[in-house]
C-alpha cells in the first residue's frame, strides 16, 4: 500500500519535491511508522486507524518471522581488480586507522542501521552493471572516480557570509585551516599581510561499505547502491569491509535504528526493504545539504 502523502509548501504557492522511497515500517515505533507513512507529522483529527493498522501488520509480521541464521556476508572467490583497490591511496586515506580489507559479501546476509532508502534512480544508478561485469561493478561500488564539491558560493552583500550548497548528501566540512595571507584590499594596493581562517568542504568518498561488530554485520555506507543490486538481482559484490573494534566505528548517524533493535532477535536486513510484508513505499520531502559560513564581529569586556 503506497500512502498519498498531502503536499507541504515552505513558500506560499510553491510545492516542496518529494522522493520515492522504501521504509522499515515493522521496526519503527507507532508515532514514527505513521509519520512516515503521511509524509509529515500527524495533525488533530487525521484519521490514522488505517495506517496503525499497517503498522500492526508489519510489526506482526516481523514477530512471526523466525530467528534469522546470522552467516558471514563474506564469499571466498576471487574478484577481478579486488586486489589492487589495496594500494590505491584514496581508499587508504578515507578509512585512517580502521580495520579495512576489500572483500566480496553477499547482500543478503547483511542488516540495515537505516530505517529509510531513497529508491529514485535505481535502474539509471546500476545501468552498466550486468551479472559477471567484473569492471563496471567494480567501479559501481568502490569508485576511482569520486563526485567534485561545488565550484563556487553564494556571498552574502557585506562578504562576511558564503552559502554552499549541493543536491549529493555527502556535501560536508572536512575542517579548517590557519594560515598567514598576503591580500591586496583594492586594486593597484600593495598586498598586506593576514591572517586566513580556511574552512575545508568536500563530498566525502564514495564507496560500498559493510562492517562488521560483533558477528553481525551492517551496510556501513552506499544503502542506495546496495539497494539496486539486489533489486536487479546481483548479490554477490565487491565492497570494503570493515572489523569494527567498538560500536562507534559501526557509523551509525543520527536516527538510525537503536543498539537493542540491531542486536535483538530479528534485527533489519536489506534485503527487507522489498518486503512487503515488513516495510512500504513512501514519499520523503527532497532536501539539498547546505554548509553556511559566516563571520561576526563582536566585543566582549575583558
Amino acid at each position: 500500500m503506497t500512502v498519498q502523502p498531502e503536499a507541504m509548501t515552505f513558500v506560499p504557492g510553491e510545492e516542496v519535491l518529494r522522493r520515492k522511497a522504501r521504509s522499515l515500517i515493522g521496526w519503527l515505533a507507532d508515532q514514527e511508522a505513521i509519520s512516515v507513512l503521511l509524509g509529515r507529522t500527524p495533525k488533530p483529527g487525521d484519521d490514522v486507524g488505517p495506517l496503525l493498522a499497517r503498522v500492526n501488520a508489519c510489526r506482526k509480521a516481523v514477530a512471526e518471522m523466525p530467528r534469522p541464521r546470522l552467516q558471514t556476508p563474506l564469499v571466498d572467490q576471487p574478484f577481478a581488480g579486488l586486489d589492487a583497490v589495496r594500494s590505491r591511496p584514496d581508499v587508504a586515506s578515507t578509512f585512517g586507522q580502521l580495520n579495512w580489507r576489500p572483500a566480496v559479501v553477499d547482500l543478503r546476509r547483511v542488516l540495515s542501521f537505516q530505517k529509510i532508502i531513497h529508491i529514485d534512480g535505481l535502474e539509471e544508478r546500476t545501468a552498466q552493471v550486468e551479472s559477471g561485469a567484473a569492471e563496471a561493478l567494480l567501479e559501481l561500488c568502490i569508485p576511482q572516480q569520486q563526485h567534485l564539491p561545488p565550484v563556487g558560493a553564494f556571498t552574502d552583500p557585506d562578504g562576511k557570509g558564503f552559502t554552499v550548497s549541493s543536491f549529493n548528501p555527502n556535501l560536508r566540512i572536512a575542517g579548517g585551516q590557519i594560515s598567514e595571507a598576503n591580500v591586496s584590499q583594492s586594486p593597484g594596493l600593495p598586498p598586506m599581510k593576514m591572517q586566513a581562517i580556511t574552512l575545508l568542504v568536500y563530498m566525502g568518498a564514495s564507496y560500498l561499505q559493510v562492517v562488521r561488530y560483533k558477528d553481525r554485520s551492517f551496510i556501513r555506507d552506499g544503502y542506495h547502491r546496495a539497494a539496486a543490486l539486489l533489486r536487479r538481482g546481483i548479490y554477490e559484490v565487491p565492497c570494503i569491509f570493515i572489523e569494527a573494534n567498538a560500536f562507534e566505528e559501526v557509523g551509525t548517524p543520527v536516527g538510525s535504528f537503536t543498539y537493542e533493535v540491531l542486536y535483538g532477535d530479528r534485527p533489519p536486513r536489506l534485503t527487507d526493504f522489498w518486503d512487503e510484508s515488513v516495510s512500504a513505499a513512501v514519499d520523503q520531502v527532497a532536501v539539498r545539504k547546505v554548509v553556511r559560513i559566516r563571520g561576526e564581529e563582536f566585543v566582549v569586556p575583558r
